[in-house]
Formats: structure tokens, C-alpha cells, sequence
């Protein structure tokens, strides 16, 4: 899946960046970027930069201002919500001499995208996060690196801090529960157990899980997240340990599917039906499905469809009121860094 940037420029000069970030970051094939402006030209936009960034948000795109630092952050205020969850957003000065990450320097990918963006059009990264300025061990770039959820946030800047000191990171994976320490046992623990998150300053947890949904047009965000969160609670799955959610591309625009993935900060990962055709294993078939969509199973195929070779159908297609989820899960102790896009 391609990621989508929304570029906005000031200037005739800014307007010539933009074209050519455009070019730049595109011939990667892993970008796709729009561009937009509010110089006086016949170009400009009528919308204003702040439901232009709001735009942005809502839509989970990465934001680039070429212009100055101000004009960006009074455009995003209204947006700013949690670190976890923002948006990249970079601002290029109009000469195109310095490349800043304003916004989710971590989580949101902005300062990796600074560095491509920087080299791209021949300018300087103007990195400012701490662990990066000291070259120290950064455990939120961890986590999205290996795919772990962040179960306790506020864990994220002890660590931080220690990695920074120069002070070892002690790390526990899926260790035994040693009898009530009169302290915590390691700074930082990865594993899916959930009593084991009180023994380290900050818990990750494994995304090992793929849910797939398929949908009849128009079903509510909170139709679907009744399902979503209910068979999760069955099978006794946290939500912390669910990768993305899949579907096929023509729900890639369906608005319920849409707010849900937000709502919990999830990837939304569709693919097309013949791709979704080649997907091996043993799945429940819709003849009704196979015409309207173009392939016997949306919900079992897509959620196996992120996992690749590496996992197993757990729950089998359940279908509620027009709606089917299954779910996937990866079945390897590899750490992965990301869901298969096919």
C-alpha cells in the first residue's frame, strides 16, 4: 500500500519543490503525493490550510508545507491529538535549504521521511528528537520497527530518558513471572501476557493478529466495531495484539471501515479481488459474493492475505447483520515490521 502525502506550497518557487518532490518521492513507487497551493495562481485552492490539514488527518495522509514553521503549526493545531496516532507532518522551507519533522518524528514515520525528502530534493534534515540527537536507543522507533504495540504510553520517556543517560535498557521477552520483585524487572517487556506488563516500565505487545472484515455498503463505524470488539472478547484477544484490518479494495472507501481503523489507530489494508483469489487455504465460499465482489471470501482470504506464509485462519468467517470478520494469525516468532501488501 502506498503512503499518501498532501503537499501544500506559498510561493511560485514553493509550487516548483513541491513538482519536484512529486517526481522524487514517486519513482520510488511507494508514494503517492498531492499537490496543492495557495499562492495567487489558477491553481490555488479555496480551501483554507486549516481544512486542508484537517483534510489530512481525517484521511491518514502525511502533510508536507513548504513555506515557513508558523503557517504549519497554526494549521495543524486544531488537528494535534495524541503522538501515537498523528499524522507525519514535515515543513520544507521555501528555498528548499532545510527539511523539518514537526509532527510524529517517530511513530508517524517523520523524521525517517525528512531524511528521504532531504536527499530527494539536496536539502538538510533538521532532526530534533532527543534519543536521535544523541544516538541513543528509541523505543517508540522500536516498536513500530518490529510491530509491537505500546501498552503503557507514559513508559515511552522513562526509558527514553535512560537510553539517553547512557544507562543500559533491560529488556524481557515472554520470561517467566518471577514471585512479587520489590521492583520492576526489566525496563522494557514484549509479550502477550497481559500479567506480565507490571513487571517493566513500559509493556510492548506482539501485533500477531489479522482481522478481516467484509461489508455491505453504508454499515455504521459502531455496527462494525460491535462486531470487531465482541469477537475479539470472545477469543480473549486484546485489542493490543491486532495488527490491521483487511478487506478487498472496494470497501477501501467504505466510511464505517474507515472510522474504525482510526478510532484505534489501525492500518487498513485492502487488495484486490483477483490477488485475494490466489490466497492458499481452505475457506468458506459465497456464491453471491463471488459475483458482486469478484472472489468467494473477503473477510478469511484478507486476513491471511496480510499474514503471507507465516500464519493461520483462528477464527473462521462469522457473518452478523451484512457484516463478516475472521481472523488471522501469525504463526512464526519472527518480529515483523509491517503486514504483507501484496
Amino acid at each position: 500500500m502506498k503512503k499518501l502525502i498532501d503537499v501544500l506550497s506559498f510561493t511560485k518557487h514553493g509550487i516548483e519543490i513541491g513538482k519536484l518532490l512529486k517526481q522524487r518521492l514517486e519513482e520510488s513507487g511507494e508514494y503517492v503525493l498531492t499537490l496543492a497551493t495557495k499562492y495567487d495562481c489558477p491553481s490555488q485552492i479555496e480551501a483554507s490550510i486549516y481544512d486542508f490539514a484537517h483534510h489530512a488527518f481525517e484521511s491518514n495522509h502525511g502533510l508536507i508545507f513548504i513555506g515557513s514553521t508558523g503557517i504549519a503549526v497554526r494549521a495543524v493545531a486544531p488537528c494535534v491529538k495524541d503522538k501515537l496516532s498523528d499524522v507525519p507532518v514535515l515543513v520544507v522551507d521555501e528555498q528548499g535549504q532545510f527539511v523539518i519533522p514537526l509532527l510524529s518524528g517517530h511513530m508517524g514515520g517523520a523524521n525517517a521521511l525528512a531524511e528521504i525528502v532531504a536527499n530527494s530534493i539536496g536539502a538538510i534534515p533538521v532532526i530534533t528528537t532527543a534519543t536521535d540527537q544523541n544516538n541513543a536507543f528509541s523505543v517508540d522507533v522500536f516498536a513500530k520497527e518490529k510491530n509491537l504495540s505500546i501498552v503503557n504510553r507514559d513508559g515511552i520517556k522513562k526509558v527514553s530518558t535512560k537510553a539517553i543517560e547512557g544507562k543500559p535498557i533491560r529488556l524481557l521477552v515472554d520470561a517467566t513471572i518471577l514471585n512479587e520483585p520489590n521492583e520492576k524487572e526489566a525496563d522494557v517487556i514484549i509479550s502477550n501476557q497481559k500479567e506480565m506488563y507490571n513487571r517493566a516500565i513500559l509493556a510492548l505487545c506482539p501485533r500477531r493478529y489479522a482481522v478481516g472484515i467484509g461489508c455491505k455498503r453504508g454499515k455504521s463505524m459502531e455496527e462494525l466495531e460491535a462486531l470487531f470488539v465482541e469477537t475479539l472478547h470472545k477469543a480473549q484477544i486484546q485489542i493490543e495484539e491486532v495488527g490491521a484490518i483487511c478487506s478487498v479494495d472496494q470497501k477501501a472507501e467504505e466510511p464505517g471501515l474507515i472510522a474504525l481503523t482510526k478510532k484505534y489507530n489501525l492500518p487498513f489494508i485492502t487488495y484486490g479481488a483477483d490477488l485475494l483469489k490466489q490466497v492458499k487455504g481452505n475457506f468458506s465460499s459465497s456464491d453471491f459474493v463471488a459475483h458482486t465482489i469478484g472472489v468467494d471470501n473477503v473477510c478469511e482470504r484478507a486476513a491471511m492475505a496480510a499474514l503471507g506464509n507465516n500464519g493461520t485462519l483462528v477464527i473462521k468467517k462469522h457473518a452478523c447483520n451484512g457484516m463478516t470478520i475472521a481472523v488471522g494469525m501469525q504463526t512464526t516468532n519472527e518480529r515483523k515490521s509491517g503486514w504483507n501488501q501484496m
